[in-house]
């Protein structure tokens, strides 16, 4: 959950323990302590984090079959991009959408590297 959503401080940790399930816990005996929190908080997380899940799992699932069309996307215009002829008339009439379009080139071929990894 941290890396999902880029977030590494112990506020967060102590947030995701708390919202976590004891049976989902390592150490499931051992009670959560965190002061300030109190019982239907510490529900309302864990219904959230329950809501979250799902959603992660609902997107995680998709990914693969978005990676897929963006890569055959990105392979079609990097084709017409490597036309000198359609390149040079992009650059010239429409500067703004030649880079955009080598920008989202860019960063769709930086998603593919990290997918792969």
């Amino acid at each position: 959950m941290m890396i999902l959503a880029n977030r590494f401080t112990l506020s967060y940790a102590k947030v995701l323990l708390a919202a976590t399930r004891p049976e989902q816990l390592a150490e499931s005996e051992k009670p959560k302590k965190l002061e300030g929190v109190s019982a239907d908080d510490l529900a309302r997380m864990e219904r959230e984090m329950e809501r979250l899940h799902r959603d992660i799992r609902a997107v995680e699932g998709g990914l693969g079959d978005t990676m897929l069309v963006l890569v055959v996307a990105k392979g079609y215009v990097s084709k017409l991009f490597r036309n000198a002829t359609v390149a040079d008339f992009l650059d010239r009439h429409h500067p703004e959408v030649a880079a955009e379009m080598r920008s989202i080139i860019d960063a769709i071929g930086g998603d593919a590297r990290t997918l792969d990894r």
